[in-house]
């Protein structure tokens, strides 16, 4: 939860799941959009429909946890999930520069080389990684991808 004190602002309500593998080897972070907003000039009635919102939250943990289920950390990276990556890096707008998304893909291109052994999980995890020293604003717009970014891999997978 993040609130602002200024009345200008609002009470967010997010989830940020740090996914990690059994031996806390590999992680990445994803950050997913808000699950309700109140600002400050909501009456009761809006404040106590956007609460509402948070029973969302049981839903939202369990699809989080069939996403990373699905993706697996040995489940093989796909020429098509490395390709949707980059194109969505490739139009992310806010808080990355053209050359900090061109260094990001080609990361991905380099993982290409290496995809008999490589998995989305362990991708994200070196993208996530080398993210941390890129300014906090380009981080978190990278991180706040990856959420859906996961889900759309998996409508990818074959099972």
């Amino acid at each position: 939860m993040q609130n602002s004190e200024l009345g200008d602002g609002a009470a967010k309500f997010q989830t940020i799941y740090k996914i990690q593998n059994h031996n806390g080897k590999n992680s990445f972070t994803v950050i997913r959009n808000e699950l309700s907003s109140i600002y400050h000039d909501y009456n009761p009635y809006k404040i106590a429909v956007k609460l509402q919102k948070l029973h969302d939250f049981d839903q939202e943990i369990s699809d989080m946890k069939k996403a990373v289920s699905k993706i697996s950390w040995d489940k093989q990276v796909t020429r098509e999930s490395l390709n949707y990556v980059a194109h969505k890096i490739s139009s992310l707008r806010k808080g990355m520069s053209k050359e900090l998304k061109e260094e990001i893909i080609n990361k991905i291109d380099a993982a290409d080389i290496t995809k008999k052994t490589f998995t989305i999980a362990k991708l994200f995890n070196q993208l996530d990684s080398f993210m941390l020293d890129k300014g906090m604003d380009a981080q978190v717009a990278f991180e706040s991808n990856f959420a859906k970014w996961l889900r759309e891999i998996n409508r990818q997978i074959k099972n």
